[in-house]
C-alpha cells in the first residue's frame, strides 16, 4: 500500500484519462496507477489540485477534457459525493468510463443503472497485477492516451498481441464467442473467470484474449497458426456457450466453428461450459454435431454474490477434476 502522490498529474494538451477514486483508498489507487504511468499513460487525479480549487472548478477544468475516466470502485468511492457526482457528469457528458472494481462492491439504484453499460474489470479476480493490466489494457477507452515511452512499432505489439502462445504439455484450450449479439460480453466474461481461475491454480491455459479488437493484418497469419497449434497441442478444450453464441456457426467461415471441429477432428478432451440462458441451435454443421454429447457444466450468473460468497467455486470444483492437463507447478 501506499500513500505518497506517486507522480505529478498530467497537465499537457495530449489526451489523457482521468483518475476517479475516494481518498481513503489511495493505499490501493496509488500503486496502480504508478504502474500505467510508468507505461506511458497519460493520467490526471485530483492530488493536482491547487489548495482552494473549487471542485466544480476541477470538473470542467479536468474531466472535462478528458478522453476517458478509469473509476476504482469500493463501497467507500460509491457512498462519495464527489465521486458519484464524477460519474454523473462523465456519463452526462458522453465520456467513457472504465470501472474498476478493487473489491466486492454492491451498486445500487441509479448508480447500477448508469454503470451496467460499460465492460467491468475486477481487480481482486485476477491472479497477480500482469495479469490484470493485460485486461485493463484491451480497453479501446484507454486508447490514444499512451505517451512515447514505447517505439511505436513496439507499441502496436504490445497492444495488439492479446493471445497467449501455448506450451506443449497439460495445455487447456479455452473457446469463446468475441462477438455476441444477444448478450454481450456474457462468453467473454464466463471465459475470463474460468482462465483466472484455472492459471491460479497453475494450468497451462491458451485464452484468446483479442475481445472486441479486430485483428491486425500483420499479425493475422501468425495469431490464426497459434490457434490452430495450440488446439492441436491441447488436452482439454473448453468451450463456452451462451445464448445465441452458436448461431453463426453455420458460416463455414466462423472462427468458433472452426476451433470447434478442429477439436472434435482431433479428438480432444471437450468441456461445454453454458451460461443459464444457453439454449442448443435446431441444427449445428454436421462436423458439429458431436458437440451436443459431451457433458456440460452450467456457470452462474455471477461470480461472486453480494455478501462475497464465490458462486463460482462449485462448478470450477467439478470442472477440475474433469480436467486431463495437469497443474505446471
Amino acid at each position: 500500500m501506499e500513500n505518497q502522490i506517486p507522480f505529478k498529474a498530467y497537465a499537457g494538451e495530449e489526451p489523457y484519462i482521468f483518475v476517479s477514486y475516494a481518498h481513503v483508498n489511495k493505499g490501493a489507487v496509488f500503486p496502480l496507477i504508478r504502474q500505467l504511468h510508468e507505461k506511458g499513460y497519460r493520467l490526471w487525479y485530483d492530488e493536482g489540485i491547487d489548495p482552494g480549487t473549487e471542485w466544480p472548478d476541477m470538473i470542467e477544468a479536468h474531466l472535462g477534457k478528458a478522453v476517458s475516466m478509469l473509476l476504482f470502485i469500493t463501497p467507500q468511492s460509491v457512498a462519495s459525493e464527489n465521486v458519484k457526482d464524477e460519474i454523473h457528469y462523465a456519463i452526462d457528458e458522453k465520456i467513457p468510463i472504465v470501472p474498476v472494481f478493487l473489491e466486492e462492491t454492491e451498486l445500487v439504484g441509479g448508480l447500477k443503472l448508469r454503470l451496467r453499460r460499460y465492460q467491468w474489470v475486477h481487480y481482486f479476480t485476477w491472479p497477480n497485477d500482469t495479469a490484470f493490466f493485460g485486461e485493463l489494457e484491451r480497453s479501446p477507452h484507454l486508447e490514444g492516451c499512451l505517451g512515447e515511452s514505447l517505439a511505436p512499432t513496439e507499441a502496436i505489439q504490445q497492444k495488439n498481441a492479446r493471445f497467449i502462445f501455448p506450451k506443449k504439455d497439460n495445455l487447456i484450450y479455452i473457446c469463446y464467442r468475441k462477438f455476441e449479439s444477444e448478450v454481450p460480453y456474457i462468453s467473454y466474461n464466463i471465459s475470463r473467470i474460468i482462465y483466472n481461475r484455472l492459471v491460479g491454480r497453475g494450468y497451462d491455459v491458451f485464452w484468446d484474449k483479442m475481445f472486441n479488437l479486430p485483428i491486425p493484418e500483420e499479425i493475422r497469419t501468425e495469431y490464426l497458426e497459434a490457434c490452430k497449434n495450440a488446439i492441436d497441442q491441447c488436452t482439454d478444450f473448453v468451450v463456452v456457450c451462451s445464448k445465441g453464441s452458436l448461431d453463426r456457426c453455420q458460416d463455414e467461415n466462423d472462427w468458433v466453428r472452426k476451433e470447434i471441429t478442429q477439436a472434435i477432428l482431433q479428438e480432444r478432451h471437450i468441456i461445454p461450459v453454458v451460461s443459464r440462458d444457453f439454449k442448443w441451435p435446431k441444427q449445428l454443421p454436421k462436423e458439429m454435431e458431436k458437440l451436443r454429447s459431451f457433458s456440460s457444466f452450467k456457470a452462474p450468473a455471477n461470480e461472486f454474490t453480494h455478501s462475497g460468497v464465490d458462486c463460482y467455486g462449485n462448478m470450477m470444483y467439478y470442472l477440475i477434476g474433469e480436467l486431463i492437463a495437469k497443474p505446471i507447478r
